[in-house]
């Protein structure tokens, strides 16, 4: 959990840092020119703050959303975001659909893992072919002796549809 929020602070951070650094350098100009006024240069760090927001939000909401992807996010905001496109690009891929999948092989939706969504090796079995006419007949026959054996037909219609099936089978055989 402490290491989340670093993550979600880390833009954050990195904004004060470079605010900070700014609003020291012009201190320090402020007093090698005496003539200056603080104000100017609170407000300067100020606007300079809210710049540095404005150009990372790209990364804040990344991170804010847990996005797969955050850590590309921030690079592609930081080398590319001054450019308009760079930087909308990033704001739509952070603000994107977060797929996150039980597996935990997440960001292969947004197209940058790109061995997440790969096709597996699988093998393709036949199907099973359908049973012989000889195997169907002993199917049917063993079937119709448990009839007679559970007490479903007498010993005779046994007979008679054994008789049946067995007639049947041969024309079967003879016409082939």
């Amino acid at each position: 959990m402490i290491g989340r929020r670093f993550l979600v602070s880390a833009p954050v951070v990195l904004a004060l840092a470079l605010a900070a650094n700014g609003l020291h350098a012009t201190a320090a100009m402020s007093q090698s020119n005496p003539g200056q006024d603080v104000t100017d240069l609170s407000l300067l760090a100020l606007i300079g703050f809210v710049a540095l927001i404005v150009f990372l939000l790209p990364t804040i909401v990344a991170f804010m959303r847990g996005h797969p992807n955050r850590w590309p996010i921030m690079l592609i905001n930081l080398v590319f975001g001054l450019t308009v496109l760079g930087w909308f690009g990033t704001l739509i891929w952070a603000m994107g659909a977060v797929h996150k999948s039980p597996t935990g092989s997440n960001g292969g939706e947004s197209g940058l893992n790109l061995f997440v969504n790969d096709p597996q090796a699988i093998r393709i079995a036949s199907s099973p072919e359908a049973p012989s006419e000889a195997q169907q007949l002993t199917e049917r026959l063993h079937n119709l002796k448990q009839l007679e054996v559970d007490g479903a037909i007498s010993a005779e219609e046994h007979q008679q549809l054994r008789g049946s099936l067995l007639d049947g089978f041969g024309r079967t055989q003879r016409g082939a």
